[in-house]
């Protein structure tokens, strides 16, 4: 007996069948793709959040230091002075901080060299002794510090500070860094 072969119709795919089945591995080839751009879309977006993170995150903190800034006229065993000029300027807070669980105050410097913008934070604790400090670069650019007072007139905007028993009512950094833009804050403790 000699067996022949013969193709049945039902034995393979038809041309339909076939059609179908690339058709719905187009469907989702094309939502793999479209996912998959999506995802590089955040990284890189991510990737631009973590560098510009920890500058918004110091500029938060100067922020809450300043608003917090003790008044030179206060009573501490910490130098509580207040010094400032086009330059810079230099305060101590009693903010708490999560950096240094020991210490008990910080005195704060912000200052400008010819290109670049820093913070100095001195760790204190009880006693006015210094624990540690750090410095961070807050912008690429350099800047330019006023203080404003009120006067009976309204108030004026001054490149130095120079009333030693009190805060101003308003400190203002301007930089030209467009990342880092104008900068006011006022201490609350005045």
């Amino acid at each position: 007996m000699k067996e022949s072969l013969r193709f049945r119709s039902d034995s393979g795919l038809t041309l339909l069948e076939l059609l179908v089945a690339l058709a719905i591995m187009a469907i989702i080839a094309a939502g793999l793709a479209q996912t998959l751009g999506q995802g590089i879309r955040v990284w890189e977006a991510s990737k631009t959040v973590q560098s510009r993170q920890e500058p918004i995150i110091l500029r938060t903190h100067l922020r809450n230091w300043v608003e917090q800034a003790v008044a030179p006229n206060r009573l501490l065993p910490h130098d509580n002075s207040f010094s400032g000029n086009n330059m810079g300027f230099s305060f101590l807070t009693l903010h708490r901080t999560p950096y240094n669980a020991l210490a008990a105050a910080q005195r704060i410097r912000v200052y400008a060299t010819i290109d670049k913008l820093f913070v100095t934070i001195a760790y204190l604790d009880d006693a006015g002794d210094q624990i540690s400090n750090e410095t961070r670069q807050l912008s690429d650019s350099t800047a330019i510090f006023s203080y404003f007072i009120r006067t009976s007139e309204g108030g004026e905007w001054t490149p130095k500070w120079s009333d030693e028993p009190t805060l101003p009512d308003l400190i203002r950094i301007e930089s030209l860094d467009p990342n880092w833009p104008e900068f006011t804050v006022a201490p609350l403790l005045r």
